[in-house]
Formats: structure tokens, sequence, C-alpha cells
């Protein structure tokens, strides 16, 4: 639904059910006391209020000078468990300002988004070492952090992040060399890390995200310094993997084969624009990994219609997205389409 046309029921045990538009005249009539004989809104007992002001966006919640009471419902902590900023532009000084002022030990989810770009300066981040701190204070019950577009290369490591974190998302950051070294001890309940598009992940950062062993999903996407050598650690040292994402890795037959014989739990598989990826290890993959569930090979191009003749043997797909350079009939692929009825096919 569109920002203007989004609307919430309000019940009361006494009171009317209330229709209001999600505009910041909606939110201000809301918000009154005593509204005028015109509108049609009535006075709503405050968790009611709260409760249409978790669908509010941040913009609108930061408008406190609406009224007092409005600014009442914008301090409730409870009221700022999963925030969402990467629709807006913060600097330093703004993030310190937002995390004074509203967030709390209720906080579960972050995400926040700097000013990294090839046209701006690449020193503006909305975090510091000094915030983080703060943050690992103020807000210990913290599960999913999300960064992007950040230079983090400020920030010594991963140990000062919150240790509570189990979701750990780093998308199109400046990435100082050896960033998790030495992290294991903190983030001992760490099970989800996407570090997709983040620039200097190499060899040396695998050798330490290997040792997160309790690791259950794993997003290199774009990290496009890791060599062979570098992404065979994986299949050895995380064997618990149920989600694996390498799309623009160098991703070889070796290492499917590696993955097919290791990582016997894993049900997500994006191998997508891997250029040196054959359709020679397919059978390998698909006799090796009996839960796979999703497999993406878009854009290899090493691959022929072949492929279909061994994916279609996998009985526990269900979900199979294969975009090839070479363009095929209908006619041709109809059969396969067929006796992969249980799976949805894009092509």
């Amino acid at each position: 639904m569109g920002r203007e046309g989004r609307r919430v029921a309000v019940h009361g045990s006494h009171r009317c059910c209330l229709l209001v538009p999600f505009t910041i005249l909606g939110a201000a009539l809301l918000m009154s006391w005593r509204p005028a004989k015109s509108t049609v809104v009535v006075y709503c007992p405050g968790y009611q209020i709260l409760f249409v002001a978790i669908y509010l966006y941040p913009r609108l919640l930061f408008n406190v000078r609406v009224c007092r009471r409005w600014r009442k419902v914008t301090q409730d902590f409870t009221l700022w468990r999963h925030v969402d900023l990467l629709p807006y532009n913060l600097d330093l000084c703004k993030m310190w300002k937002f995390l004074r002022s509203h967030l709390s030990d209720c906080l579960k989810t972050l995400k926040v988004r700097g000013n990294v770009s090839r046209k701006n300066n690449w020193d503006q981040s909305p975090l510091s070492e000094a915030l983080l701190k703060e943050l690992k204070n103020r807000c210990p019950s913290l599960l999913y952090l999300h960064l992007e577009l950040s230079n983090i290369t400020k920030l010594p490591s991963a140990r000062i992040l919150p240790s509570s974190l189990t979701h750990l998302v780093l998308h199109r950051n400046i990435w100082p060399p050896r960033w998790f070294q030495g992290s294991v001890a903190s983030l001992t309940h760490l099970v989800h890390l996407d570090l997709a598009e983040t620039t200097r992940v190499d060899n040396h950062d695998v050798r330490d995200i290997v040792q997160f062993t309790n690791l259950l999903s794993l997003k290199l996407d774009g990290c496009y310094r890791l060599t062979e050598e570098g992404l065979l650690l994986i299949p050895k040292h995380l064997r618990s993997l149920t989600s694996l994402s390498l799309m623009h890795c160098n991703t070889t037959d070796l290492l499917a084969h590696h993955i097919a014989r290791n990582l016997k739990e894993l049900r997500e598989l994006n191998l997508s624009f891997s250029k040196s990826l054959t359709e020679s290890c397919l059978p390998i993959v698909i006799d090796g990994l009996l839960n796979l569930e999703q497999l993406f090979l878009d854009g290899c191009s090493n691959m022929s219609l072949k492929a279909f003749s061994v994916l279609s043997n996998s009985g526990t797909l269900k979900s199979l997205s294969i975009k090839l350079e070479e363009s095929f009939s209908e006619e041709e692929i109809q059969p396969w389409k067929k006796k992969m009825e249980r799976c949805y096919i894009q092509i």
C-alpha cells in the first residue's frame, strides 16, 4: 500500500471503529484530545494510539511538534523495537541524537544507511567506535543489524558489535582488512552473515569468517577478490550452512564438488553469474545435496540445455532459476518442465 493510502482500524471496548488515513494530518487528528465536532475522530486510549503509531514512517514519528500527546507516544521505547532508517541519509551527529532520544533495551532490529558513494567523501559514516559501544550498552537485546553504504575502516574490529547479534548485514560498505579477526568469542550468537558487494573482502577475511562454525546462512555476493583457494574454506569448515550465496564470485566446478560433499544441510544455493562453472558439476550437486530446495544458476555462460536433463533428476527442488545466455524455444524446454512439474522454474 502507498504512504497516503495506508489505513488502520482501531477497536475499543466502548468506542466505535476509527478509520484513519496515514498522513501527517491523520496522525495529528488522531492525537487530538478533543477533536472538533466536524471530524469523525474520537478520543482513543493511549495503547490504541501506540498500536497505530507502530505502522507510521519514522519521519512522521519525528514530527513531535504536533501536540504533547503525540510527543509522549513517540517517546515510548516499545515503539522503537524494529527501526528501519535505510530511506534516510544519516551522518554521525544525527545518529547520536537518534540513539540518545529513542533507542533502549527494547531494540531488536536496526537498519542504517550511510553516505558513501563514488561522488562524495568516503570518510562519512553514521557509526563510530564510541557510538557502537553506547549502542552495545543501551541495546543489549539487539538481534539484527543492517549497515549499508558506510565506511567502517575506522572501526577497530567486529568485537565492538553487540554480542547479542544473530543477524549481521553489511551491504556495499568499505571494508577494513581482517575486520573479523578474533571476534568469534564476542559474537557467539551470530548465525546469519551477509557481506554482499562489500569492498576489499579477500581470502584472509574468509579464514576469519569460517571460524564462526555456527553460521547457518552466508552471503558473499559480488566479493570479487575471493579466489578458489579462499572459497574452498567455506564447505570445509561451515558444515551447518543451510543457505549459501556466491553470486558474481569465482565459483568453479571443484568448489561445487566440495559444496555437494560437505554441506549436507544446504537448502538454498546461489551460484549465479559464475563464468567458470559448467554443467558437468550438476550431477554431483543434485546427488550430494539431498535437502536442496532452491537453486540459482542465472548467467552461467558455460551452461546449456543439457543442464535441464540433469536438474530434472532432483526430487527436492522447489525453485529453480536458470537464465542462460543462449536462447531456447518453448518446445525444447517443455519436456523438462513437465518432468519437474512440482518445481517453480524461472528461465
